[in-house]
């Protein structure tokens, strides 16, 4: 709201604004970031297991590539899709289709783990299975669990998972 009468911010003082915040969120993007427990292992677990990895974001192109790097986790993956990466952003299933197509994955052989219902609706909508963590980023409160194939503590837990699944479909071949 503009300060001076209440009302909203005219076109330049909200470019202005966003232009600002931009600058300065550039400037501190992953400087305070630390991972959850159990992301480093598990992204060190999926690697072993030889699948492709990607990180689907709302968060804009200007911030994601940044962050990954800071974070020193940039080198797990093949694919990074941000917000402004496709016309549509999650929950619209674009983002996923998109990094599905760059992994030479189909989406019924991909697994998507998110942090959000967004995340979830994506995923479903995508055509892929889909875990929850129950910590991250979200708006709009925790996961709703109905919505995913697994409610999983960690990337680690997720990993393990994958691996008994294929570990299962190997030994169940004739």
């Amino acid at each position: 709201l503009n300060a001076a009468d209440g009302s909203a911010p005219g076109p330049e003082l909200l470019a202005s604004g966003i232009a600002v915040f931009r600058r300065h969120y550039a400037n501190i993007n992953g400087r305070e970031a630390s991972e959850y427990p159990g992301v480093r292992a598990g992204l060190d677990a999926f690697r072993a297991l030889g699948l492709p990895l990607g990180v689907v974001t709302n968060k804009p192109a200007a911030f994601t590539g940044p962050l990954l790097e800071r974070a020193g986790l940039a080198e797990y993956f093949v694919v990074s899709v941000s917000g402004d990466s496709t016309a549509n952003r999650k929950p619209h299933p674009e983002p996923i289709l998109h990094a599905c197509t760059v992994l030479g994955v189909p989406p019924e052989a991909n697994l998507h783990i998110g942090d959000s219902d967004n995340d979830l609706l994506a995923a479903r909508a995508a055509g892929c299975r889909a875990f929850a963590v129950p910590y991250g980023y979200t708006e709009e409160g925790p996961v709703d669990t109905a919505n995913c194939d697994a409610l999983v503590c960690s990337l680690l837990e997720a990993a393990q998972r994958v691996a008994e699944i294929n570990e299962t479909k190997q030994t169940s071949l004739p």
